[in-house]
């Protein structure tokens, strides 16, 4: 038997826009007495107190209440083993898998024999986008399934952007018989209710493990240094091609030099933010991810140089790259 501590993990996984962040940020924000370890695909979307991070080596965040985020790389197995040799282990682990992941496979991760007894996995948790998952395309429900073969909890999330029937049709299309459920807005679920269950069942987890998806998506990076104009920047982003499902960005902008704006695509919604307790960004960025061949990469990028005069003498790159 080991000596070691053994540290309780939850998976926290769903589809593109689902609110799998907003989750990790109403847990973050709780008061519940633990250090937690949170692995995130990108930890500038947790909203985090810049005077509560006390350190930032740019890929691990330290927080002054104890606890630590950091981004996912490909070598989890690496940076797991990396955390198990810190001087102060945390509590528990949060993990949030890509929108277009299998959480089995970091499930199968936590089993093996290097950290099964170091990691025990308490639960997968899986979200639903109640207002977008009866319109997905016959490829993503697939994905979307194979994230709820491997979940001990469902939040059935957004439940305000659909009515009573079309929520009826959600948990009997999709649910499974003894699916555990829960149904939110804005991922308001009580936590004890799904942190630190031991709710686990292996069984959730031995599934095929399917790479299909690799093959579905693409994603797409811009940066700019120069401000944008707003109006012109909204135009263009409320004319992306059908074939763009998710679209992440944060903007400098004339018309707001000192305050950065954020935008959030899913489907066919786009939403708009200023984040007036930020600090002016360096550059703007946006990140698409969309359906394989479902876009003109060529015909985007012209229409992105085009966005502000001198724009493409900039310094702006992209690239394109499977979403795995």
């Amino acid at each position: 038997m080991s000596s070691h501590t053994i540290i309780p993990a939850t998976i926290i996984s769903g589809f593109l826009g689902s609110g799998k962040t907003t989750l990790l940020n109403r847990i973050m924000q709780a008061e519940m007495g633990l250090r937690f370890a949170v692995m995130v695909n990108d930890f500038g979307q947790l909203n985090i107190d810049k005077h509560l991070i006390a350190n930032n080596d740019g890929r691990v965040l330290s927080l002054a209440n104890g606890c630590i985020c950091c981004t996912i790389s490909d070598d989890m197995v690496g940076q797991l083993e990396a955390l198990l040799r810190r001087e102060k282990l945390p509590d528990y682990i949060l993990i949030e898998a890509s929108g277009v992941s299998d959480p089995g496979r970091i499930a199968r991760i936590l089993n093996y024999p290097v950290f099964r007894e170091r990691i025990a996995l308490d639960a997968v948790v899986t979200l639903l986008d109640a207002g977008q998952l009866p319109h997905l395309e016959t490829e993503f429900r697939q994905l979307a399934m194979t994230q709820l073969e491997a979940a001990d909890f469902v939040i059935i999330n957004k439940t305000d952007q659909c009515n009573a029937t079309q929520l009826e049709t959600i948990r009997r299309d999709w649910l499974f018989p003894d699916s555990r459920s829960f149904e939110t807005v804005r991922a308001d679920v009580p936590l004890p209710l799904i942190l630190g269950t031991g709710a686990h069942t292996p069984l959730n987890t031995e599934f095929n493990d399917s790479e299909q998806h690799r093959e579905l998506f693409d994603s797409l990076c811009w940066t700019w240094e120069r401000p944008l104009k707003l109006d012109v920047l909204r135009k263009l982003l409320d004319e992306l091609p059908l074939g763009i499902y998710r679209a992440k960005g944060i903007f400098m902008t004339q018309e707001f030099p000192e305050t950065p704006l954020v935008f959030q695509h899913v489907g066919s919604r786009g939403q708009w933010k200023r984040c007036e307790d930020t600090a002016p960004c360096q550059e703007s960025t946006l990140v698409l991810i969309g359906r394989r061949g479902g876009f003109d990469r060529d015909t985007l990028l012209q229409r992105f140089h085009a966005l502000a005069p001198g724009a493409a003498q900039g310094h702006s790159h992209q690239h394109t790259s499977p979403v795995s």
